[in-house]
Order: structure tokens, then sequence, then C-alpha cells
């Protein structure tokens, strides 16, 4: 049976932010509730490698 991840399998350089996270809850939050929906919202860093 595995672990799960290693201290050595996590860059910090490829995980979100807080900020990022919050910034997209709020923007699902303000969408009109007569005319859109949020269905699903995928996060994922923008850089790194």
């Amino acid at each position: 049976m595995g672990t799960g991840r290693t201290h050595e399998e996590n860059d910090a350089r490829l995980m979100l932010l807080p900020q990022d996270v919050a910034d997209a809850v709020v923007f699902a939050c303000k969408q009109s509730k007569d005319t859109s929906r949020v269905m699903e919202m995928p996060l994922g860093a923008m850089s790194g490698s």
C-alpha cells in the first residue's frame, strides 16, 4: 500500500495560491443565479516546470 505523496513530489511552484482559489470562488458566487451556473471549476497552476 502506498503512503501518498512525498515532500520531494510537492513542488511549490506548481501549487495554487490561496488567493487564486478565493478569486475563483468569488467569481462563481458573483454569477447571476438567473442566467448562469457554475457546474465545474477545474483549477490548476499556470506556471512551473
